[in-house]
């Protein structure tokens, strides 16, 4: 039996992301991260983390932007799990999963987010746009 396994190159294409960049921004500190920049973690500790947030309720490394199946999103690795607000959509809680990100909005450390919250992590993401996006 010969085996000839390879992979299809039309289904290869649709399992990477379109990103140009994200931005990040926290207490006056920004970053602007490329595909080749990710994983980025974020939390408290000083040493590993690409992005630190020194507050009780965020976990030494508390959650990661990353690339999962061709969706770009952040992924928490916390006990007390991370709030994702994407535009003017309702926030969601996650804790231990993963959560596509798309346009503009807010990452929050725990489990509650506030309008008026000045602790949180603003990003915006933008895509690159094919020869057949509008």
């Amino acid at each position: 039996m010969r085996d000839d396994t390879r992979l299809n190159p039309t289904l290869s294409n649709q399992l990477s992301v379109d990103l140009d960049t994200v931005e990040l921004y926290y207490h006056g500190v920004s970053h602007t991260l490329k595909s080749d920049d990710l994983p980025f973690l974020i939390g408290r500790d000083e040493k590993d983390c690409h992005m630190v947030v020194q507050n009780n309720l965020t976990s030494r490394k508390h959650c990661t932007l990353e690339i999962q199946e061709g969706q770009f999103g952040v992924r928490d690795h916390s006990m007390n799990g991370t709030m994702v607000k994407i535009g003017r959509s309702e926030a969601v809680f996650i804790r231990n999963k993963f959560c596509p990100l798309s346009g503009q909005g807010r990452i929050k450390m725990g489990s509650s987010m506030r309008p008026d919250d000045e602790d949180v992590v603003l990003f915006k993401v933008t895509l690159v746009h094919g020869p057949y996006s509008e």
